[in-house]
């Protein structure tokens, strides 16, 4: 809380300010790439699961230094943080399953961390373990821990996941405009692209704005405009 907050904040702001995200963007293509490639073949995939996820993670896993591998012990584990948090009803085994989890990444992480103590590199965790704090203050190591596993795998990835995913949906139907097409989706205020009546149209005192897609929500329009024929 307060300035300790502000302080941890900054850390992680030196890594991820806007001008930073350029240095990152050949390791988040090469990530993307790979991904893409397990599935192109198919024609298809899960979408969640086969790459907004796992895009999300690793990304993390690079900025931390973690190897690519590490994905598999990282993603059970903030399953299980979801889990808990989302107070989702789990049979006895089942939470302690997800506690061997989070302790499996947490051991992962300590290794990490220990060896980062030794061979500082760039990465975000080895500047939280080395960072000289204004206060004066150390970060401990199960503040570090926890920084990594709360703050950027379970808050930021999963947070993350569904960014990208919300995303990609919203490009759906205009992606294929450009692909199929080649057609470069302009600016069309508030009308929709493909579905009409979508739009703000003009009445005897002002505007109205109309979103009426499907062929139920059209009968129920014209109907409430006393035009059902």
């Amino acid at each position: 809380e307060g300035a300790a907050h502000k302080e941890r904040r900054a850390l992680f702001e030196n890594f991820l300010r806007a001008s930073m995200i350029k240095n990152y963007e050949p390791m988040m293509r090469r990530i993307a790439n790979s991904l893409i490639d397990k599935f192109i073949a198919d024609g298809e995939c899960e979408l969640v699961s086969q790459f907004s996820e796992r895009y999300s993670l690793l990304v993390i896993c690079n900025l931390v230094g973690a190897p690519d591998e590490a994905i598999d012990t990282v993603k059970a584990s903030v399953d299980a943080m979801l889990r808990n948090f989302s107070f989702t009803k789990q049979t006895e085994e089942e939470e302690l399953a997800g506690a061997e989890a989070e302790i499996r990444a947490q051991h992962f992480f300590k290794e990490l961390i220990d060896q980062r103590k030794r061979e500082p590199d760039n990465s975000i965790l080895s500047e939280l373990l080395n960072a000289e704090l204004p206060s004066g203050d150390e970060i401990t190591v199960p503040q570090v821990l926890m920084h990594i596993m709360l703050d950027l795998f379970f808050a930021g990835a999963e947070t993350t996941a569904k960014a990208i995913t919300s995303g990609i949906a919203l490009l759906d139907f205009q992606g294929p405009r450009y692909l199929m097409k080649g057609e470069v989706p302009p600016q069309v205020g508030n009308d929709h692209p493909t579905s009409m009546p979508t739009s703000a149209y003009t009445t005897a005192d002002g505007y109205i704005n109309v979103a009426a897609s499907g062929e139920g929500m059209w009968k129920r329009l014209c109907e409430t405009i006393g035009k059902p024929q």
